[in-house]
């Protein structure tokens, strides 16, 4: 079981109020929300990017104040935007990955950087956006963490290898008793995956809500706006 309890952050222009959540362990979160509405900070503060003086969250129901080593151990953040450096390549990234995650699985990483057909570079800068992309997804899953937090996982990927990282991700949740809380700006891929559907506004919750298969992409674009 995962919580945030009342979960608030004061930036200037911005403030994120007041964000509630419980997932348990195998399922699935997707959160939705227009551009700057507050999905990527809502992950980074879980992630522990951004210092917060009270962090309210609680993972099988024992609370972390403080995002201590024990509790980074626990959670694995994807970040929308590439953050590997360009004279890494796959090994050296894996070993990179292997110090800070104490279950990391080589032979996840490698399955899934083959499943993805990601080639095997000198370098990393000379892979595409999407193929740097699925390098940052296989290590998400090879770390094996309780918790990962998936920033727009599916951006710059192309439409087959989308649907194959939808599988890997419900296959992780549901398999391997994870939990998985991810943003999207693609409503449909939400839809067919997450157990719990997220809506944030301008900062604020403005649904949370199982996602019973009575929801539509109307609904929830009225609930967006």
């Amino acid at each position: 079981m995962f919580k945030l309890n009342n979960l608030s952050k004061n930036f200037k222009g911005f403030c994120l109020k007041d964000i509630s959540l419980e997932i348990d362990s195998n399922k699935i979160a997707g959160i939705l929300g227009k551009n700057g509405a507050g999905k990527t900070t809502l992950l980074r503060i879980v992630a522990g990017l951004y210092y917060q003086e009270t962090k309210n969250i609680e993972i099988d129901d024992t609370p972390y104040h403080n995002y201590d080593i024990e509790y980074r151990k626990r959670v694995f953040f994807l970040p929308e935007a590439n953050i590997i450096p360009d004279h890494f390549n796959s090994k050296t990234f894996a070993s990179l990955f292997r110090t800070f995650y104490p279950l990391w699985q080589d032979d996840v990483f490698h399955a899934v950087l083959s499943r993805l057909n990601v080639p095997d570079r000198k370098n990393i800068k000379s892979l595409s956006q999407g193929n740097k992309r699925k390098l940052h997804l296989s290590a998400a899953f090879a770390a094996n963490t309780d918790i990962i937090l998936l920033d727009e996982p599916t951006a710059n990927i192309d439409p087959i290898d989308r649907e194959i990282i939808q599988e890997l991700i419900i296959n992780y949740a549901y398999n391997k008793n994870k939990i998985v809380l991810y943003s999207s700006h693609t409503i449909s891929e939400v839809l067919e995956a997450a157990d719990y559907i997220m809506i944030i506004n301008n900062g604020a919750k403005a649904l949370y809500k199982e996602n019973d298969g009575f929801i539509d992409n109307k609904f929830l674009l009225e609930m967006m706006k």
